[in-house]
């Protein structure tokens, strides 16, 4: 009886081919050079997700690839349940196939990175666009082209998704941003980071604490606290770190725009301007990068219009009147619902890049 319920569900799984395909990911450790002086801990390997498309196995087609960059935090977005809308619509004949490559930006002592050059947090972008894209190119069957290659993400992931696209139209040709990252002109004194004195004093409480002892203590004792860290307090020191590192002093290791004075927080205007230039400074960053962003085939910013990060729809909208305003093309979407939403990938992520991305060599 056993052995024939079993051949049931092997019959059932073999034409319902989704429930054999949600474990698809797989999980390839690479060498990570680029990311080796993260100061939090040498990085010498760093894992990243492949999903190959129901095909793949029994083929000898050439797939062009997307990149996703997830959010901050390791494991709060769902692959699995992103792969399963993805293989549903594959099934349904919407979308085509691809292969999927997922880039978690943290580590073991950080929760994000966000997808940038940092001699803090370690050299992402050269990770991605030097490391991970040459590796899937010579290890996969791969369209092997800037114009089969999209990158993609969300939250922090959104963010580092335009921003690679931004510096590297020579290796992608696509960009789609979900509820990205991205400050307007007050984007970030409305942000999490700096909404309020409470969590300013909290940076500087802790920077203070630590200035005191050794650099040896000092780090230990920082990432000692990190598991019972407040988690504002936490993506204010990481996303410090990407921006206004300073690997000479002791832990936490940034630049810090405030200082307090007699009771009373001074601001570094200089360091403001630096810690605004990684979410924001667009209307700087467009006109340099103008010819690149003008090289993308498409770029895609698109956002919920309830999103609890309520500067995110602001800043998704400033930057959109940032590119037009530059003549470059774009599509600003948007949809009543918040920070995630999973229904968006397979309805309009894969649906476009199955319109813009080039699926076959002549």
């Amino acid at each position: 009886m056993k052995k024939n319920l079993f051949a049931l569900l092997l019959v059932s799984c073999a034409i319902h081919y989704s429930c054999t395909q949600t474990q698809n990911i797989t999980t390839v450790n690479l060498p990570s050079e680029e990311l080796n002086h993260h100061i939090l801990g040498e990085i010498s390997t760093h894992d990243i997700g492949v999903y190959l498309p129901p095909s793949y196995a029994n083929s000898t087609t050439k797939y062009p690839v997307l990149y996703f960059l997830p959010g901050y935090s390791c494991g709060y977005f769902n692959k699995n349940a992103l792969i399963r809308n993805y293989q549903r619509a594959i099934k349904s004949g919407t979308v085509k196939e691809m292969i999927v490559v997922f880039i978690d930006g943290c580590t073991t002592n950080s929760y994000g990175s966000f997808y940038m050059n940092s001699e803090a947090g370690g050299n992402w972008d050269d990770f991605i666009t030097s490391n991970v894209v040459p590796y899937i190119d010579s290890h996969y069957r791969t369209l092997a082209q800037r114009n089969s290659r999209a990158i993609a993400g969300h939250s922090m992931g959104g963010f580092g998704a335009i921003h690679l696209a931004m510096l590297h139209p020579d290796v992608f040709s696509s960009v789609y941003s979900h509820s990205p990252g991205l400050f307007s002109k007050t984007g970030l004194e409305d942000s999490q980071m700096f909404k309020n004195t409470a969590k300013i004093e909290a940076y500087i409480a802790l920077e203070k604490e630590l200035a005191v002892m050794s650099k040896e203590e000092a780090h230990i004792a920082y990432l000692n606290k990190l598991s019972g860290m407040n988690e504002d307090l936490r993506f204010t020191i990481e996303y410090g770190m990407a921006v206004a590192p300073n690997v000479t002093k002791n832990a936490p290791y940034t630049d810090f725009p405030y200082i307090k004075t007699d009771g009373a927080l001074v601001k570094n205007d200089a360091l403001w301007k630096k810690w605004e230039s990684g979410f924001g400074g667009f209307n700087t960053k467009v006109p340099q990068y103008k010819t690149n962003f003008m090289d993308l085939d498409t770029i895609v910013i698109d956002y919920g219009t309830n999103d609890s990060y309520s500067w995110i729809p602001k800043g998704c909208q400033y930057v959109s009147n940032i590119l037009s305003s530059n003549n470059v093309p774009h599509k600003l979407l948007s949809y009543v619902g918040r920070h995630s939403n999973l229904n968006r990938y397979s309805n309009i992520m894969f649906p476009l890049l199955t319109d813009v991305l080039t699926f076959h060599t002549d």
